[in-house]
C-alpha cells in the first residue's frame, strides 16, 4: 500500500500542516516519538486507490508503545499527547518525569 500521511498540528481554529510534503507511516511515527510534532489530527491517503482515513489514534498508539518500550517516564508533552489522542487512563499508566 502506498499511503502517505499528513500531520496537522496546533490547537487553533485552523490547525496547520506540519510537513511541506506528505510522509510515510514510519516518518509520521518518528516525528511524534522524537517530540518534533504532536499532531491533533493525522490523515492517511492513497491517491491511486482513492482512499483517505483518519489515523490519529493509530499513530498515537504506535508512539505510545515505543515510549513504553523505552522504559523512561513520559515528559509533560508526551503525557498530554497520549491523554488527548488516546485516553487519560492510558496516560496515567505511565510514570511521569519530574518537572
Amino acid at each position: 500500500m502506498s499511503e502517505q500521511f499528513i500531520l496537522f498540528c496546533g490547537r487553533s481554529i485552523k490547525p496547520w500542516i506540519y510537513t511541506e510534503e506528505p510522509v510515510n507511516k514510519l516518518e509520521a511515527i518518528q516525528l511524534v516519538v522524537t517530540g518534533e510534532c504532536y499532531p491533533v489530527k493525522t490523515i492517511a491517503f492513497d491517491v491511486k486507490a482513492g482512499t483517505c482515513r483518519d489515523v490519529s489514534r493509530e499513530i498515537a498508539v504506535e508512539a505510545m508503545n515505543l515510549w513504553a518500550y523505552s522504559g523512561e517516564p513520559l515528559t509533560y508533552a508526551q503525557r498530554e499527547f497520549i491523554e488527548q489522542s488516546i485516553s487519560i487512563q492510558a496516560a496515567n499508566s505511565f510514570a511521569q518525569a519530574a518537572e
